[in-house]
């Protein structure tokens, strides 16, 4: 796990939190620098990032123990593909797909290691870590049961209050794309909703 409080560590490298505060993306001569070996920069680039994926995998149904693992291990990704990047100025939406690729491969180590008769009761990614921002069992049980895309788009737009924009430029998608996107989430979530309130009047 993550020590959180101080600042972090994969493998043999520690990375200390800067006194300054850390500016999000990094620019591109911060980007080029870290690949070049400079520590420092390396360390500002991590030490920004990673809380950001913490809360990511978070959003995703992770708990906490796990999205500090999985943080972890997306960062020592991070850290060994940084130099093969071609471009710096697209360091963060190629920083997200790296996020969203571990997420992914998590998910697959954790169906192999669930025998058949148990996957098919599960959820894809079951936690009972809370989700978006409603603590409500109901509405935690609508989230889950969604498609993972359906919950990240939901995550990244209507809690963390990304535009548009930004959610386009990290998923490599066309903004009026992601409009659609987030307007079917939005619908499959109402659905689910009530689908899990008349189970629960049922009952």
């Amino acid at each position: 796990m993550i020590p959180a409080e101080s600042g972090y560590r994969f493998g043999a490298m520690a990375l200390q939190f800067p006194e300054q505060p850390l500016g999000w993306p990094p620019s591109p001569d911060d980007v080029v620098a870290a690949q070049k070996g400079d520590h420092r920069h390396l360390t500002v680039i991590m030490a920004s990032g990673i809380p950001k994926l913490i809360a990511f995998y978070r959003g995703l149904g992770l708990r906490l123990h796990d999205a500090e693992d999985l943080a972890s291990e997306t960062c020592e990704t991070l850290i060994r593909s940084l130099p093969k990047l071609r471009d710096p100025s697209r360091f963060e939406p190629w920083f997200w797909r790296v996020a969203r690729s571990k997420f992914y491969d998590h998910l697959r180590r954790k169906q192999r290691s669930i025998p058949p008769t148990e996957r098919e009761e599960m959820y894809d990614d079951p936690s009972d870590a809370l989700v978006i921002a409603d603590e409500h069992a109901t509405m935690r049980q609508a989230f889950l049961r969604l498609k993972v895309k359906d919950r990240e788009l939901l995550w990244m737009r209507d809690v963390v209050g990304l535009p548009y924009a930004d959610i386009a430029g990290r998923l490599f998608k066309r903004e009026g794309a992601i409009r659609i996107a987030v307007m079917r989430a939005r619908q499959s979530l109402e659905q689910e909703l009530g689908d899990v309130e008349e189970r629960a009047r049922q009952d």
